[in-house]
């Protein structure tokens, strides 16, 4: 191997045969390996955010459904409502007597129609609301909207 190379070199022939790799081209992979991870962490970000809303939304539900079907047992003989803002909902009998509250958490807003979703005591169907309700789980400081509606029926879709 030796005397070819040296055969080579008197011939004006010069070894171009490299072991490695130039800095050039180590960058440009370290490039595309940062881009491609880059892309993953924002993918990843938006899928949190989606679950974490979702997870929110549910969290309203589950108190609209439970004071759906409190009206419809008749549980305390009473009508039941859930008393609903901006950074909270509330699970109450008609009188007012509260039983259960949900916070938001503080990068989330609930905005609806009404104040109060009052669910019938004998039928269960939502007074003041014969159109349906839509509510929406919005996040603060971004752009996610998870809806919410309200049948007149008392049935929840979301």
């Amino acid at each position: 191997m030796n005397q070819e190379l040296a055969c080579l070199r008197r011939q004006g022939i010069k070894n171009n045969f490299q072991k490695g790799f130039t800095m050039m081209e180590l960058l440009i992979v370290m490039g595309l390996v940062a881009s491609v991870a880059m892309i993953g962490v924002v993918s990843v970000s938006r899928i949190k955010k989606s679950e974490d809303i979702a997870t929110v939304a549910a969290s309203v539900v589950n108190v609209l459904e439970e004071a759906h079907a409190k009206s419809l047992t008749g549980e305390k003989d009473r009508a039941w409502k859930v008393v609903m803002n901006a950074e909270a909902v509330t699970l109450q009998t008609e009188d007012g007597m509260g039983m259960e509250s949900y916070n938001l958490p503080e990068e989330y807003m609930l905005v609806g129609p009404l104040a109060e979703v009052v669910f019938g005591r004998v039928d269960g169907r939502v007074l003041g609301c014969e159109a349906g309700c839509m509510y929406e789980v919005r996040e603060l400081y971004g752009s996610l909207i998870y809806q919410i509606q309200i049948l007149y029926s008392g049935a929840i879709e979301y």
